[in-house]
C-alpha cells in the first residue's frame, strides 16, 4: 500500500495511530530554488563517500523543503524509509506539512500520544519520545536515511542514542550557522559539509531581505557582573538586569518600531510579560506567549499577529526555531547572548521575503560587557572574506550611524582592509623576494578556497582532526603567514598544499 494523499481513504483507520491529516490546504508543492536543487544534488553526492553529512543554510531559505524533496526522491526511487528527528512540536508539524506538500506522502508521527506504523515511507519523531521504548519497536535496519532537523542538537546524548541504534542509516544534519561551541563536536560526528549557503549569498541573491540595524544608544545595560553557564548568560541573573530597564526599553521600542510588525526577544517569560504590558499601556497592540500558554491562546495570538491585529509579540525562547511568519518587519533583540546560534535563529525570524517588505529592521541595545564577548549581527555574516578583523572594522565604522545596512558596511570594510590588486600580485609572487604577511583566511579567499568553515574538513579525501601541528605552523610562518596557530590540521594542510601548487618563494630575510 502506498501512503500518498490520493490514497488517503485506503489508509488504516485512526485511533491511537496518527493517520488523520491536519494539513492546511494552502500547503502546495514548491519548485526548488537553484541553491535548493544544488544542495540536494550535493547531499546525494556526499552520501556516495560518507555516511554522515551536513547541510548548512541560513534560517528562512527552506531547509525543510530540501529534505522533503530528498525524502520523496529516496522513497520513490529506492523505497528507502526515512526518519526525521526534531525536538520541538513546531518543527515536527512544519516538517509534516512540507513533506506532504512536496511529495503527497502523509508522514507518520511518533510524539507523546501519537503513534504510527513501522512500514511507512516517513516517520517524524520527537527525540524525547523516540529515546524510550518507542524506538525499540523499529528494527535497527528500518531506516536507510535519518534527517536531524536543527543539527546543532545532534551532539546531545538523546540524539546520539537514536543515531547509534539505527547505525545502518545515512545521516543528514540540517542547520543554520552553528555556534562555535558546537562546531568541534559536530565536526567529530559529521564527516563532511555537503553544501553551505551563506546568509551573505541569500541576501545578495534576493532570497532573504537586507538587515538594517538601529542601535539604541540613549542608555547602556550593565551586564558586567553576570555569570555564564553552558556558553551563555544565566537566565535568572539576566532577567533581573533587564527588568531594571523595562521602561527605557519599551520607550525605545515605541520610537523605533512604530508601524512595523515586530517580534521581541527577551531573556525570560516574566520580562516578556512585563514588556507586553508596558507596550499596551503605550497604545500598542502587544501580546506575549510562553511555553505555558494554552494551545487555544497560542493559536489565537498567532492568528491575530499574522493578520496584523497584534503588532508586537514578546517571547523568550519560544520562537527561536520552527516559527515561520514572513510578514515580520522588525526584530527587537532585548536578549543579549553569547551564542551565535541563538542570535542567528532570532534574526532569522524576520529575514524571509514578503510582498512589499524591503528590509528587516533590527533593534539592538548597547551593553556594558567587559568580561564577555557578546554576539552581534556582524557575527552571523562570518565567512568568505568577512573574517574577524573585517567584522570588527565594520562594527567600529558603523558606530553612531542611524540605519546600518550590515552587509554594505561589511563590504566597505573588506575594501578598506584589503587592496585586492596589490595582494593578488603578491600572491602570484610577482616579487621574487617573497610574500606579504597576511592572515590565512584572506589568502585562501583570494584563491577561491574557503577556510572559514568551522568543522573539521577533508583534505585530499582524508579527514584530519585536531589543531595544526607545530611543524605546520612553523612552515606557514616561514612564508610570513600570520595567525597559522589558529588553524585546524586540515586547514593548515590545505594552505601548505596551495603554497606548493603556486610555487611560492620564501621571504629573503629568513
Amino acid at each position: 500500500m502506498e501512503y500518498f494523499a490520493d490514497t488517503l481513504f485506503d489508509l488504516p483507520p485512526t485511533g491511537s495511530f496518527d493517520w488523520k491529516p491536519t494539513f492546511s490546504p494552502k500547503e502546495v508543492k514548491k519548485e526548488l530554488r537553484p541553491y535548493q536543487f544544488d544542495s540536494s544534488v550535493a547531499v546525494e553526492r556526499a552520501f556516495q563517500e560518507v555516511d554522515k553529512t551536513l547541510l548548512i543554510l541560513p534560517t528562512g531559505t527552506g531547509k525543510t523543503i530540501i529534505f522533503a524533496h530528498l525524502i520523496d526522491k529516496w522513497w520513490k526511487e529506492n523505497r528507502y524509509q526515512s526518519l526525521v528527528l526534531a525536538h520541538r512540536g513546531e518543527l515536527i508539524d512544519q516538517a509534516a506539512k512540507k513533506i506532504r506538500a512536496q511529495s503527497g506522502i502523509i508522514p507518520g508521527i511518533e510524539k507523546a500520544d501519537k503513534f504510527t506504523y513501522i512500514d511507512i515511507p516517513v516517520v517524524i519523531a520527537s527525540v524525547q519520545t523516540m529515546t524510550g521504548k518507542r524506538m525499540k519497536k523499529y528494527p535497527p535496519d528500518t531506516f536507510k536515511r535519518i534527517i536531524v532537523d536543527e543539527a546543532h542538537h545532534a551532539i546531545a546524548p538523546s540524539y546520539r542514542t537514536i543515531l547509534n541504534y539505527f547505525q545502518g542509516a545515512k545521516v543528514l544534519g540540517v542547520t543554520a550557522t552553528p555556534d562555535r561551541t558546537d562546531s568541534r563536536e559536530l565536526g567529530s560526528y559529521f564527516e563532511s559539509i555537503a553544501y553551505q549557503y551563506l546568509l551573505t549569498d541569500a541576501i545578495k541573491d534576493g532570497w532573504l531581505v537586507p538587515i538594517v540595524g538601529r542601535r539604541v544608544q540613549d542608555f547602556s545595560i550593565d551586564l558586567s557582573e553576570l555569570r555564564t553557564a553552558i556558553g551563555d548568560f544565566l537566565e535568572s541573573e539576566l532577567e533581573q538586569v533587564i527588568e531594571k530597564y523595562i521602561t527605557p526599553i519599551c520607550t525605545s521600542i515605541r520610537k523605533e518600531t512604530e508601524g512595523l510588525k515586530t517580534m521581541i526577544f527577551l531573556p525570560s517569560v516574566k520580562s516578556s510579560e512585563l514588556v507586553a504590558h508596558v507596550l499596551r499601556s503605550m497604545g500598542f497592540n502587544a501580546a506575549f506567549l510562553s511555553g505555558a500558554s494554552s494551545d487555544y491562546e497560542r493559536s489565537n495570538v498567532l492568528d491575530k499577529f499574522k493578520e496584523g491585529k497584534i503588532t508586537h509579540l514578546c517571547n523568550c525562547n519560544l520562537f527561536l526555531e520552527g516559527f515561520d511568519e514572513p510578514s515580520i518587519e522588525a526584530i527587537v533583540m532585548a536578549r543579549p547572548t553569547l551564542s551565535r546560534t541563538v542570535y542567528a535563529q532570532a534574526i532569522g525570524r524576520g529575514t524571509r521575503i514578503y510582498p512589499g517588505k524591503k528590509q528587516l529592521t533590527l533593534i539592538e541595545f548597547t551593553y556594558n560587557y567587559e568580561k564577555h564577548q557578546l554576539v552581534n549581527v556582524y557575527e552571523i555574516f562570518a565567512g568568505r572574506g568577512y573574517e574577524q578583523k573585517v567584522r570588527e572594522t565594520a562594527e567600529r565604522k558603523s558606530v553612531g550611524k542611524r540605519d546600518i545596512n550590515f552587509l554594505a558596511e561589511l563590504e566597505e570594510a573588506h575594501r578598506d582592509t584589503y587592496d585586492i590588486d596589490r595582494i593578488m600580485k603578491r600572491v602570484r609572487v610577482a616579487d621574487p623576494h617573497g610574500f606579504v604577511a597576511f592572515d590565512p583566511f584572506a589568502i585562501c579567499d583570494l584563491h577561491g578556497i574557503d577556510l572559514s568553515g568551522e568543522f573539521n574538513i577533508k583534505w585530499q579525501g582524508k579527514k584530519l582532526t585536531g589543531d595544526a601541528t607545530p611543524n605546520q605552523i612553523k612552515l606557514l610562518k616561514r612564508y610570513d603567514i600570520q595567525g597559522a596557530d589558529i588553524l585546524s590540521k586540515a586547514q593548515a594542510a590545505i594552505m601548505i598544499d596551495m603554497i606548493a601548487k603556486n610555487n611560492w618563494k620564501l621571504p629573503i630575510n629568513i
